[in-house]
Formats: structure tokens, C-alpha cells, sequence
């Protein structure tokens, strides 16, 4: 109570709350106005309630833990008992993450148990890529390279052709 600037009188606590047809709210404790919210909060820590809906703090399972640990005198068994959960949560957390990167580390080993297979059965040689990338330089312009061969070739061949009067003019003379 000392936290909401208010003070029992004689251990005595008086809340009271007023809600009007037209749905304005007013709230007092110990006779002195305050929020609906301090009083909210406040009652919540209560056990004996009177008003309207006193039984609805029982329905609140954290309430009756309260309650029944105060009750038993176990309230420092329940934080010893919270804690230790806490504890064992975050383990399981822990483990969770742990178990779901061995699934990664696994399926990387499997794929690169893979590649290595391939990579042997495809019977790949030391230097064989140096090799592969002489002969790639050398085919990548292969089509201009015969392009142009060919063009080259057929205009010598058009060059070297003797034109047919050419050919009957530099005839051998016949024997007559």
C-alpha cells in the first residue's frame, strides 16, 4: 500500500468504488478519492473481496496458488520451485537449439558426402581444371573462329576460280 502513497488505518483497509447509471466511475480508499486503477490493483491482492463478482479472484489460477502456498506456509518452496522451472525451461530451450543444429551439421556432412562422390566418380584428375580452362579460352570463340574460316575459305575459292573466259583463252593451242 506504501507503494500507492496510501496507509492502513488500525491494519485496516476500506475500498470503495461507485459506478453511476451513466457510466461514470468514482473510487476511494480509506475515504480519500483515487483511480479505478489503484483500486483494481490493489483488490487484486485481496482474498476477501466484497462486492459484485468477489468469487472471480478465486477463478484466477495464479490467485489460488498464491492463496494455497500462503496457506501452507510454502511461499519459499513456490520461488524455489518457480525458479528450478525457470532453470529447467531454459535447458530445454538450450537443448532444442542444440538438437536443431546436429540436423544442420548432419544434412551439411550428407550434401558434402555427396559432392565428394560425384567429385570421384567423375574421375577429376590434379590440374585437370587448369586444363579445362585452357581448352574453355580456346573453344569460347570457336564459332567466329569457324565463321570466319569458312568466309576466308570461300572467298579464296572464288578468287582461285578461273573465269570461263579466262579459261578459253589460256587454253592450250590445238594441233590443227
Amino acid at each position: 500500500m506504501a507503494e500507492l502513497g496510501q496507509e492502513a488505518e488500525d491494519g485496516l483497509l476500506i475500498l470503495r468504488r461507485e459506478v453511476a447509471a451513466e457510466g461514470r466511475n468514482r473510487a476511494w480508499m480509506n475515504g480519500s478519492p483515487t483511480t479505478a486503477r489503484i483500486v483494481g490493483e490493489l483488490g487484486r491482492t485481496l482474498v476477501d473481496l466484497h462486492g459484485q463478482h468477489e468469487h472471480q479472484t478465486l477463478l484466477r489460477q495464479e490467485a489460488q496458488r498464491s492463496i494455497l502456498d500462503a496457506f501452507g506456509d510454502a511461499e519459499s518452496d513456490a520461488i524455489q520451485v518457480w525458479e528450478s522451472f525457470e532453470t529447467l525451461a531454459g535447458l530445454e530451450t538450450r537443448l532444442s537449439e542444440l538438437e536443431e543444429r546436429r540436423r544442420e551439421l548432419a544434412s551439411r556432412s550428407n550434401f558434402l558426402r555427396f559432392q565428394l562422390s560425384e567429385i570421384e566418380q567423375g574421375g577429376v584428375e590434379v590440374g585437370e581444371d587448369e586444363a579445362l580452362e585452357d581448352e574453355m579460352r580456346r573453344l569460347e570463340h570457336s564459332e567466329e573462329l569457324v565463321k570466319e574460316a569458312s568466309a576466308i575459305h570461300a572467298s579464296s575459292m572464288v578468287q582461285t576460280r578461273p573465269s570461263p573466259i579466262v579459261s578459253r583463252n589460256c587454253s592450250a593451242p590445238s594441233p590443227d
